[in-house]
């Protein structure tokens, strides 16, 4: 390397000195020293140069959970692209509420404190969508997502919300607070209110006031901004006088009902009144269709495909609320033995969806049976049921069901038939520990 260096170096040196004296071998060393350094120098810079500019290169590719400032919200985009296409069952345990994945059955906890009771007690209600839902612990109204649970309306809600309806695009809520309940008699509602609530805004209103009066609350249109409530009813599951209410004009209509226990349309459009009350007795051999907005008349009746009827609700329904039956559209669905069958609300035209598993169970006075299975909700896509199936003569057990494949998987868990023990009187009290309840995206 020094001779090669030395022999390229003397030309140089030779056509810059031909008026000087030839270099000494000091001076020669001195400043092959310089060059040396020089050039070694040059190296070194190149190569942290080249080594930064790698490490820029490599920095913008490192994966994003790679970084702390973005290691928590990375998963959560993920949670929320995979909650699109695979909902989680929602579940109940020991009073509180959990989300449970279809796939693994890998599970979330929701609300923390217990307080929850089984919906045979308490109401569930879920937006259009299933992507969250609110309901009571206690006197508190919380608002329920994948994400967790927060109290809502704190400062408003000053009594027990009793009744919610949600608006048609997901982010409104119109809602039934009691405030007073009678000392005497049944101690129905004294005093009681509707309000409504905007998610995107936060603005709360006052609609209605009522004294001594059952009321419950039914729809909130986004396109006509109308509200539809109910006044009266209740008793024996009676539906009372319906009122649509438009919320610019304040006009309001009310109309007379006969119905008990109506239900609407998956496509919550119009109502379904399988039994209605003339006077004299029940009707039970038609199914009549009634527009949610205008129910001056039947839109349709059909006979009834079954003497005494009920379609699969998505949650329980009262009197003062009508159940959302299942199936797609203005097409729902019933369950009739083991078949799950679907009602064309325009034709009355009856199909068949599915065949859903049964096991015998010993049943006293009648032997060894098929036991009852119930469809407690679908998925969007209709693929997939949650299914309630009866395993002996006082338990059942919950089950993801595929329409497609007829493949059953079991959520794991079980529930006792009755929320009421044997022996015991007064106040309710549960028998079951877990139940499921719907889809949740």
């Amino acid at each position: 390397m020094n001779e090669e260096n030395t022999v390229s170096l003397e030309p140089t040196q030779n056509n810059n000195t031909q008026t000087e004296s030839p270099p000494s071998p000091k001076s020669y060393n001195k400043k092959l020293l310089i060059v040396l350094i020089s050039i070694l120098l040059i190296v070194i810079a190149i190569g942290v140069g080249g080594y930064l500019f790698i490490q820029g290169k490599t920095s913008k590719t490192i994966p994003s959970q790679s970084l702390p400032q973005q290691a928590i919200s990375e998963p959560t985009k993920t949670s929320q692209n995979v909650s699109q296409d695979n909902p989680s069952v929602l579940t109940l345990e020991n009073g509180d509420l959990y989300y449970l994945q279809i796939n693994d059955l890998s599970s979330k906890k929701l609300t923390t404190g217990g307080g929850f009771a089984t919906s045979n007690q308490y109401s569930y209600w879920f937006s259009p969508d299933h992507t969250k839902l609110v309901s009571k612990q206690n006197k508190t109204l919380l608002l329920i997502t994948k994400d967790g649970a927060k109290p809502i309306l704190p400062d408003t809600l000053k009594g027990s919300v009793d009744g919610v309806a949600w608006r048609s695009d997901n982010n409104g809520l119109i809602m039934l607070q009691t405030l007073k309940y009678q000392e005497t008699g049944i101690g129905g509602p004294a005093l009681s209110e509707i309000l409504t609530y905007d998610l995107e805004t936060g603005k709360t209103s006052k609609i209605k006031e009522f004294n001594n009066e059952f009321a419950g609350v039914i729809l909130w249109d986004k396109d006509t901004n109308v509200i539809g409530y109910t006044t009266g009813g209740g008793e024996g599951g009676a539906f009372g006088t319906y009122h649509v209410l438009n919320l610019n004009t304040q006009a309001d209509k009310t109309y007379q009902t006969r119905w008990i226990n109506p239900g609407t349309t998956p496509d919550q459009k119009e109502f379904i009144v399988f039994q209605d009350y003339d006077g004299a007795g029940n009707s039970q051999d038609t199914v009549k269709i009634y527009s949610l907005l205008n129910p001056d008349k039947p839109l349709r009746t059909f006979p009834s495909p079954k003497k005494y009827f009920r379609c699969s609700p998505q949650i329980a329904s009262n009197a003062l609320h009508p159940s959302i039956c299942l199936g797609v559209g203005k097409n729902f669905w019933f369950v009739d033995g083991s078949k799950l069958k679907s009602f064309d609300t325009q034709t009355g035209a009856i199909a068949d969806v599915a065949t859903l598993p049964t096991v015998n169970v010993d049943v006293p006075n009648q032997g060894n049976v098929p036991g009852n299975v119930g469809v407690l909700d679908v998925t969007k896509d209709q693929k997939v049921t949650l299914i309630e199936q009866q395993i002996s003569f006082s338990r059942s057990e919950y089950k993801i069901y595929d329409l497609n494949t007829g493949q059953a998987k079991s959520l794991g868990f079980t529930k006792g038939g009755t929320t009421q023990p044997i022996g015991t009187t007064g106040q309710e009290s549960e028998f079951w520990t877990h139940e499921a309840l719907g889809f949740l995206y």
